[in-house]
């Protein structure tokens, strides 16, 4: 997923003038109060983090010079570049734009700042529209016990239901008052009565696979969620990612096989998992001390993490070396945006962090090929995003493979292919073809409306997609 909007917002209406409450995705600015709520529950943000909000929005769609905010913000007092950018860092952290997408605060390297949503004067509470109706969190355990002895299924929790109820709790997806679970042994999702609470924010997508001929197989059996990232593990039977709920965002694996969705993580801020390639474990991102860091999380136990790299600057997982002694990820830096790391793992079990791809343009989405020769990347420059190859056994610039632009890259499970996502298309160009001098993408299936992730199943002939709903 991206982790902020490439390009910039729609237009939205001039509200320099306007006094009283903004409104944006689910949140709602008070110029008069100088708050910041989300679905009416008002958000602790520094005074700082706050004017720098307000002049933001004011401008949005336009591109904020560092020096303007320093000067609007801090007025006339001498600051250097590192309070300006703990100041967006807790700014971005209040939004939830740690998440690849969608975000609210673009960077542009060399200039500053922009905020890329849309944004309007508003006159209730919450904002109006789908940010001000009162949503849903996921069903407690209380209320999913009650329900079920309402319906009469408290034998079906003796008889071996209860870890899978309890654990695996949804979301709210149409309808009023509407929440499910799935329940091993039932067949399928019980619905039942929700809490209102804090909507899962931000666009859904529906997990499917995909077949070389384009059909489309729903065979994880979940609703659309708002899913950040997923990874599938080696098998091509389990697939994990993250959900946000309001403040806090876990990490889920769906084993459609079992019928069942669990959650693995709890009361925290976990993004993007990465399977490690035993299929025990994954990466994660979490938010530690302010900033999110690498741990490793088993998916079945509740052992805690393991923390692989604390750092100062956010860290996210993208994609383990087949013998699971490499990690690569990206760093999101406030001069030069996302940049391409190396995690390995030395003899004594530490783990060793190495520069990969470093420029002014934010390169993300690392998949390394599972020979660990290649690994493949999408390069954001300016609007235009494309696939790069770097090749770790040569010492040679990272060279573009996709022809018409590309995103978000992945190998064939046997690493004879690399795929990647191209419009509503999946493209793919044999590996033996990918340092050459002509490069031809084959389209891999029929299009598919809304596509928005892949990833590689252990089927040769199938593709694990998010479609946008």
């Amino acid at each position: 997923m991206l982790r902020e909007h490439i390009g910039s917002a729609p237009d939205s209406p001039d509200i320099a003038s306007v006094d009283g409450r903004v409104s944006f995705g689910p949140f709602v600015l008070d110029r008069e109060e100088r708050t910041l709520q989300r679905h009416g529950t008002e958000i602790a943000l520094p005074e700082r983090s706050l004017r720098l909000l307000e002049v933001l929005v004011r401008l949005a769609g336009k591109t904020v010079s560092k020096d303007r905010l320093v000067a609007e913000v801090w007025q006339g007092a001498f600051v250097s570049d590192t309070s300006l950018t703990e100041a967006m860092s807790r700014l971005r952290h209040a939004l939830g734009t740690e998440a690849r997408e969608p975000g609210y605060i673009r960077t542009v390297h060399g200039r500053g700042y922009c905020f890329v949503v849309p944004v309007g004067a508003t006159g209730d509470r919450y904002g109006g529209g789908a940010a001000g109706r009162p949503a849903w969190i996921p069903v407690s355990i209380a209320a999913s016990l009650t329900l079920l002895g309402v319906l009469g299924l408290g034998s079906v929790l003796a008889g071996g239901g209860h870890r899978s109820a309890l654990d695996s709790v949804g979301f709210s997806t149409d309808g009023p008052g509407m929440a499910w679970a799935p329940l091993r042994g039932l067949g399928g999702w019980l619905l039942g009565v929700a809490t209102p609470g804090a909507r899962p924010a931000g666009p859904r997508y529906r997990l499917a696979e995909v077949t070389l001929e384009g059909a489309r197989i729903f065979k994880y059996g979940v609703p659309a969620l708002p899913l950040s990232g997923f990874s599938v593990d080696r098998t091509g039977s389990r697939v994990a990612f993250s959900i946000a709920n309001g403040q806090h965002s876990d990490a889920w694996v769906v084993e459609p096989e079992k019928g069942e969705l669990r959650r693995f993580t709890t009361g925290g801020r976990f993004l993007d998992p990465v399977w490690t390639p035993s299929g025990q474990a994954v990466a994660l991102a979490q938010s530690r001390n302010g900033s999110f860091d690498l741990v490793l999380k088993e998916v079945d136990g509740d052992t805690p993490v393991q923390v692989l790299l604390e750092a100062r600057l956010d860290q996210f997982p993208e994609s383990w070396s087949s013998d699971g002694r490499s990690l690569v990820y990206s760093e999101r830096h406030p001069e030069t945006g996302y940049d391409l790391w190396l995690l390995r793992q030395r003899s004594d079990d530490s783990w060793v962090p190495t520069p990969l791809v470093r420029t002014p343009d934010d390169e993300a989405f690392g998949a390394i090929s599972p020979d660990g020769r290649y690994v493949a990347f999408t390069s954001m420059a300016g609007r235009r995003k494309d696939v790069f190859v770097v090749d770790l056994e040569r010492d040679r610039a990272p060279f573009r493979v996709s022809t018409d632009s590309g995103s978000y890259p992945f190998w064939s499970a046997a690493g004879d292919l690399l795929h990647y996502v191209h419009g509503d298309e999946l493209l793919s160009i044999p590996t033996d073809q990918i340092d050459g001098d002509v490069i031809r993408a084959s389209r891999i299936s029929t299009p598919v409306e809304g596509l928005y992730l892949a990833g590689s199943t252990s089927a040769a002939d199938r593709i694990v997609v998010a479609m946008l709903e």
